[in-house]
């Protein structure tokens, strides 16, 4: 396999992709921003110039209490979402190395399935926080700058292990809980998914990555009463606007595979842990 350079490795997507490409056994480089700060040129450049043949951006601004800061960072997150994207794929481009950004699944809001070919709601031309919308001009910048691309979209998170980032772990600590059906998707899930595009070679272009199906918030956290995650139950806000459904034929149609939400988050539940610090 062609050697892999991992920008953003010790993310919540991308410590997934450096523990995956791992078991795999892929000969690849994985940097943090603090290992190098590739949002200078004169630290990425170097990083593209050391027998690369596949990029995987992981990189973005996403303040670890809420995307909702993205809103009072607006700096920040141009640059770690927009500009570094921007020129990571104008560089690739130059170097003839195919590269792949994580984006997000979080673009409609109107309770109807969407596929890769539809226009968002929520891009800044509609509502939408600052994140999402500097992510939408991301797949952009990613798009016009370089044609040997994959934009990978991952939406609301989660697996079996209480963290921040982790969509269940939210549900637990919400005193107030929006009764919205959403596509999600299971971390492990996206990642392998995600590296199976690469494996077969599919096509170029923008793949939902998560889990078919949608599910309804209400009933993950009747789940996690009864199993006990949750000791108090939340107040539930129903009759709003919100719901977003995602289609992932794309994705099935090339041949990958990727279980159903309802097994995802049932296994999530069934084995839900809090990480050890070591």
């Amino acid at each position: 396999m062609p050697k892999i350079l991992l920008l953003g490795k010790t993310g919540y997507i991308g410590s997934q992709f450096h523990e995956e490409i791992i078991t795999r056994g892929w000969d690849h480089h994985a940097v943090s921003r603090k290992d190098h700060d590739y949002t200078r040129n004169e630290e990425l450049i170097p990083l593209l110039e050391n027998d690369v043949h596949f990029v995987i951006n992981c990189a973005a601004f996403i303040p670890r209490e809420s995307v909702r800061l993205c809103d009072d960072h607006q700096e920040e997150t141009i640059k770690g979402n927009v500009l570094l994207p921007s020129t990571l794929a104008t560089l690739c481009h130059q170097r003839n190395i195919p590269m792949a950004h994580i984006s997000t699944g979080c673009l409609w809001n109107d309770g109807k399935e969407h596929s890769e070919a539809d226009l968002p709601q929520r891009a800044f031309e509609g509502y939408c926080g600052f994140y999402v919308g500097t992510k939408w001009m991301s797949e952009q910048e990613v798009r016009n700058n370089h044609h040997q691309h994959y934009i990978w979209r991952v939406r609301l998170p989660f697996d079996e292990v209480d963290n921040d980032r982790n969509y269940l772990s939210k549900l637990t600590r919400f005193s107030k809980v929006w009764d919205h059906t959403n596509t999600i998707c299971h971390r492990g899930d996206f990642v392998k998914a995600c590296l199976d595009l690469w494996r077969i070679r599919a096509p170029f272009g923008t793949y939902n990555v998560m889990n078919p199906g949608s599910i309804r918030a209400m009933d993950i956290v009747y789940s996690m009463v009864e199993m006990g995650i949750i000791r108090i139950m939340p107040e539930f806000i129903t009759g709003q606007p919100g719901d977003c459904k995602v289609n992932v034929d794309k994705l099935q149609k090339v041949g990958v595979k990727i279980r159903h939400v309802n097994d995802a988050v049932a296994d999530s539940l069934k084995n839900w842990h809090t990480e050890l610090c070591v």
